[in-house]
Order: structure tokens, then sequence, then C-alpha cells
């Protein structure tokens, strides 16, 4: 990427994380539970829009582009136990997303890979950089 694609990718990833930190507010106020019918639709595609297009923690550091699903760069569980234990503590990091389900409960780690004890939603895979060698 030429330097001019490079600083356009970087603003679109602030401004993609500064959005999903506002939909996140707003599921941790419990304002989600309070939408209803179309708008209730259009958060969650927006939020998956979102996570599809970066799962940046902190778009100022990351040096990969984005727009390449989750970077290309994630594992699938299972999931080893030291795997797991780091998951866990990544999950409760200050200053991290935490991986979430769509109604934005944070999901658990298991061996067989994420679970939302709220809504039994499951997701198979997480970053390669979060859960590190097997």
């Amino acid at each position: 990427m030429d330097k001019e694609a490079l600083a356009l990718d970087l603003r679109i990833r602030i401004e993609i994380y500064q959005i999903r930190q506002i939909l996140n507010k707003l599921v941790y106020e419990g304002k989600y539970d309070q939408l209803s019918g179309p708008a209730k639709t259009l958060f969650l595609a927006v939020r998956k829009m979102i996570s599809e297009y970066c799962h940046c923690d902190n778009p100022k550091q990351c040096e990969q582009p984005c727009g390449d699903l989750w970077h290309s760069n994630k594992t699938v569980a299972p999931w080893s136990e030291q795997q797991v234990k780091r998951l866990t503590v990544r999950q409760q990091r200050e200053g991290a997303h935490p991986y979430t389900c769509e109604c934005g409960h944070t999901l658990l780690p298991t061996e067989d890979g994420w679970y939302c004890l709220p809504c039994n939603y499951r997701q198979n895979w997480c970053l390669s950089a979060d859960a590190g060698p097997a």
C-alpha cells in the first residue's frame, strides 16, 4: 500500500473503532434492550459489519491493513488448556475489547471455542495473537 492508502486505512480503522466503542457503550448501559424492530436490526447489522472489517483493540498501533476478514490470522478451536488460560486473561484485560456475541455478552473461552452463557452463542475462532501457540 502506498502512503496515502495507509493513511486512509488508519483513518477508517480509527472511525470504526470509535463507532464500535459507542455501540458497546449502548450494550453496557443496558440501552440495547430498549431497542426494538428496525433499530435493533440495524444495530446488529452495523456491529457485525464492523467486527468483520476490523478487530483492532488499538487501531493506531495495529500494523496490518484491515479489510481482510480478521486479518486472515485466526486460530480455530479446539484450543489447548494454555490457550484457554491466555484467552481468559485477555477477556479480562483492561482497555481491550472482549470477544462478544451479537447481543454484546462477553464470551467465555473453552477448549471447544467461545461460549455465551446467556444466549448459548458459540464461536470457534479467535485471533492467533490472542491465543498464542498451542
